[in-house]
């Protein structure tokens, strides 16, 4: 089977307006920690809250496979019904086209 890469790239973009190489994902993580000191003196009470946060970010870079622009390009054609289906060809059919 034979597939067009560039003519599969140009369809794309013509329909969605841009065709990115990669795409950029990233995922944060934050940790909460924290204490609690208390005082108390006399009449005097005290409280007071110490917290930290750590975290962490992962970025991903994903390439898009020919394979996925192929399948991405199938179903936006899907769904607008830009496909018909036969189970046969009758002379009628093939004069519409």
């Amino acid at each position: 089977m034979y597939l067009d890469n560039q003519l599969l790239e140009d369809y794309l973009s013509a329909i969605k307006g841009e065709l990115y190489e990669e795409e950029t994902i990233v995922e944060r993580e934050e940790h909460i920690g924290g204490g609690s000191i208390g005082a108390k003196v006399a009449s005097f009470h005290g409280e007071g809250n110490k917290g930290k946060t750590t975290g962490r970010e992962v970025i991903k870079r994903v390439k898009k496979t020919d394979s996925a622009l192929f399948q991405e390009l199938y179903s936006i054609l899907e769904s607008e019904q830009a496909f018909s289906y036969y189970e046969i060809i009758t002379p009628d059919i093939w004069g519409g086209y």
